[in-house]
């Protein structure tokens, strides 16, 4: 059977010291659209990038604004951790041949064999990814746009998970909004007097980039406390 050319693209895929970090777009709300599964359509190009529990499990998620979200997410992390997954193989298999693997980021293309090769991401009691053992992770979408952040844990292989000796966080803001300022519930007094000394950077840009990286502080902390 011929595989469908997918309506979504990787924006980027960097390597940070944190980890593999991807960033994936959907199509903006249409028939292509992963909500549009919900009317039935079993031959839906959503389901040959992820499993069938992913699947049920977003479409279970409300609105069609909140399923779309999901799914680039879980899109997302999949890409971070086959990317990440080929790398490992990749020097695994130069050690043993004498040659160094490549330093060089890839994205590999998300199709059916990278999804069967890693267990449903669903969400923890917590509202955190369930990312396979060896793997730490963190999501974070806006409408059609999904990051992830992924990072290998050696710690916590073959399901000998322990408490976890540190974690890692992803968060992404929309600029453009309609919400109020959010400024006075988000910055200290001392974080506001510090506000506008980013050259380049307007004030609720930067009050987003704070409360972004708190955000992704959060997330990244709240395995260890």
């Amino acid at each position: 059977k011929r595989r469908r050319r997918a309506p979504f693209e990787v924006a980027f895929c960097l390597d940070l010291p944190e980890g593999r970090c991807v960033g994936l777009r959907l199509p903006p709300s249409s028939s292509s659209s992963p909500s549009a599964e919900s009317d039935g359509t079993k031959e839906h190009w959503i389901r040959e990038y992820l499993p069938p529990e992913e699947v049920g499990f977003g479409l279970d998620q409300g609105c069609a604004g909140t399923r779309d979200s999901f799914f680039a997410g879980r899109l997302a992390i999949r890409a971070a951790l086959g990317s990440l997954a080929k790398q490992q193989q990749e020097e695994e298999q130069g050690t043993a041949e004498g040659s160094s693997a490549s330093s060089v980021p890839s994205v590999p293309r998300i199709g059916p064999s990278s999804s069967s090769s890693f267990p449903p991401i669903l969400r923890d009691g917590h509202g955190r990814p369930t990312v396979p053992d060896g793997f730490l992770g963190s999501i974070s979408h806006k409408r059609v746009t999904g990051v992830a952040l992924v990072s290998r844990d050696d710690d916590n292989k073959g399901g000998k998970r322990g408490r976890p000796r540190r974690g890692v966080g992803v968060d992404i803001e929309q600029t453009r909004s309609r919400r109020m300022s959010i400024e006075r519930k988000v910055l200290t007094k001392g974080e506001l007097d510090d506000l506008g000394k980013l050259e380049g950077v307007t004030r609720s840009e930067e009050v987003l980039l704070r409360f972004s990286l708190k955000e992704s502080v959060y997330k990244a902390l709240h395995p260890l406390l």
